[in-house]
């Protein structure tokens, strides 16, 4: 059987370009969990809403809050890097809020 140079060197190639693109196996792999969480109130009464979607861009998330107000979001990372985002806050009936945040 003969194998062509052409052949011979694509295999070595690909074999070549497939141990440069693994990564370190022998580092060790950190994981962060992060948590988002937080409190809807009422402007003027300062009491907590309930029933407020609470959308977080990046990464997706979406929670509802309690009759207390809270939300809450856990989510795990494996770097350690602020992130700037967006929670956008509706309900039936209200303006839609978009605030700025950013986590890390």
């Amino acid at each position: 059987m003969k194998i062509s140079k052409k052949t011979l060197f694509s295999a070595a190639l690909i074999l070549i370009m497939g141990i440069f693109s693994c990564q370190d196996s022998t580092s060790p792999v950190t994981n962060y969990t992060v948590t988002v969480s937080g409190v809807v109130n009422r402007l003027v009464s300062g009491s907590p809403l309930d029933s407020v979607v609470v959308t977080l861009n990046n990464p997706f998330r979406r929670d509802t809050t309690k009759k207390d107000g809270t939300f809450n979001y856990s989510f795990v990372s494996s770097e350690k890097n602020d992130v700037n985002t967006t929670l956008r806050l509706s309900r039936f009936g209200f303006y839609d809020s978009v605030i700025a945040v950013t986590y890390g």
